[in-house]
């Protein structure tokens, strides 16, 4: 199963308990995003304990996802490279609402999706999770793990 899949489980199956910074002083939300609002690439790195594990995803204007975890970080602590999935894609179903699959649809999960200036905040009926925007391009995750 793609690690993807395994993240969208942990997160269904995970309490909400994330602070996205968010607050007074945040930045104004955009309650329903579409696709061209998530267009570019996001960090879904996380952390556990003292050990981060760097995790990218690059969102393309037709829907296709790119993923990218760096097996040099200290939660992996490999080799110097990214490991490349690039079979998910996400659905526009309407603005702030989206469909992400596999390449087969076998494997789909609807989510609901708000824009704060940089951060997107990903929500299912079970839990929340931010992602970041960053200004890398696919080409930046290099070099792919063999």
């Amino acid at each position: 199963m793609k690690r993807f899949f395994i993240i969208i489980a942990v997160i269904l199956l995970t309490p909400a308990c994330n602070d996205d910074g968010g607050g007074a002083g945040g930045s104004a939300q955009m309650a329903n995003p579409t696709m061209s609002d998530i267009v570019g690439a996001w960090d879904f790195s996380d952390q556990y304990e003292n050990l981060v594990d760097e995790y990218y995803v690059n969102i393309h204007p037709n829907g296709t996802m790119q993923f990218f975890d760096y097996d040099g970080d200290t939660y992996d602590q490999g080799s110097d490279c990214y490991y490349f999935d690039g079979n998910e894609y996400l659905k526009e179903i309407r603005p702030g609402t989206f469909k992400i699959s596999n390449a087969e649809d076998y494997e789909e999960v609807i989510v609901e999706m708000e824009l704060r200036g940089n951060k997107l905040e990903i929500s299912t009926p079970y839990t929340t999770d931010v992602l970041t925007r960053i200004s890398n391009s696919p080409a930046d995750f290099s070099p792919l793990c063999p």
